[in-house]
């Protein structure tokens, strides 16, 4: 009786931690959550944790231990380590970069390192590069995303695109530490690099670029993962290149006229509109413009040139269309 006590306590003993470590993540990963949510509603300022997918990064001193790399001893090894690290991955920035502690400065090596490379897709490169790095890499200066765009091919920066689409943090990175919206810009004049025309022409074809098939758009992927930030900082891109309500409208209407059965059967939306002699295939298409509509209305693009009730649809780009040339070029 009294042996079958003490193991019965024994189990007991061996479970209890194994429960209140299991409690504890639970509670953890909720109360990750519940911040998150809170720090998207404004209600609380950014809390700086590499668990959260959510949060976009943001560099700090106080976050890094050791000495800063200016503050070595030119003898000292790490001190040449750090400083060809910081002409390789910063370039003409490399000053900015010479500031930051050594811990810091190997992390971003290495965060620039695996980024070279982006042939795997973007699942693989969610896996093996930290959201959390990629803010902070760029909020210290978006020197090095530029370089990655320039001496990517098409492809891989078809993956970079895709990433930020789906990934709420590298999206919110943008949209914080870019406020002149270089690194979209320059990925989409890649994308767009086929086009005859000039800067903007790159940009319009980069934008309406189908980046996984079907009708894969930068804007359909964002709105397919309610990815807010994706789409805000594409608009903001928008806003800065175009003058005018109708230039930013023609980007979102934009359009192919479909004369045969193949691009039918290859066209994301198409119109609906029966009078018309020749069919028009939408890049972008309904779920973008009712996505469009639902942040304007709770007015996330700040953009005086739409009121809270613009409506954008088939109609309104009919319209648009009109006066505008809205094929792809």
């Amino acid at each position: 009786m009294v042996i079958s006590i003490l193991k019965k306590m024994k189990i007991l003993l061996i479970l209890f931690p194994a429960v209140l470590l299991l409690l504890y993540c639970q509670d953890e990963e909720q109360l990750i959550r519940e911040r998150s949510a809170r720090r998207q509603s404004g209600e609380v300022d950014t809390i700086r944790s590499t668990q959260s997918d959510d949060y976009y990064g943001r560099y700090s001193r106080s976050d890094y231990d050791g000495a800063d790399c200016e503050d070595l001893d030119d003898e000292n090894r790490d001190y040449e380590k750090c400083i060809k690290i910081c002409e390789k991955v910063y370039d003409k920035r490399s000053r900015e970069c010479e500031r930051l502690p050594i811990e810091l400065i190997f992390d971003l090596d290495r965060l620039f390192t695996e980024m070279r490379q982006i042939r795997d897709g973007d699942d693989t490169l969610s896996r093996r590069v930290s959201d959390f790095d990629f803010g902070v890499m760029i909020d210290i200066d978006v020197s090095p995303a530029l370089i990655l765009i320039r001496d990517w091919s098409e492809r891989e920066v078809a993956e970079f695109l895709i990433w930020t689409a789906k990934n709420s943090a590298v999206a919110l990175a943008l949209v914080h530490h870019d406020k002149e919206n270089q690194i979209l810009e320059a990925a989409f004049e890649r994308m767009g690099a086929r086009s005859s025309g000039g800067s903007a022409q790159r940009l319009e074809r980069g934008i309406g670029t189908d980046l996984q098939s079907y009708g894969q758009t930068f804007w359909a992927i964002a709105q397919g993962e309610r990815n807010e930030g994706a789409f805000i900082a594409l608009h903001r891109l928008v806003d800065s290149i175009c003058t005018g309500v109708s230039c930013k409208l023609r980007l979102y209407c934009i359009r192919e006229s479909m004369d045969n059965r193949f691009r039918a059967r290859r066209c994301h939306y198409s119109s609906s509109r029966r009078s018309f002699r020749q069919t028009h295939c939408y890049i972008h298409g309904p779920d973008v413009w009712t996505f469009w509509e639902s942040l304007n209305n709770e007015r996330e693009f700040k953009d005086p040139d739409f009121p809270e009730d613009t409506k954008m649809n088939e109609e309104e780009c009919d319209r648009v269309c009109q006066s505008q040339n809205c094929e792809r070029n």
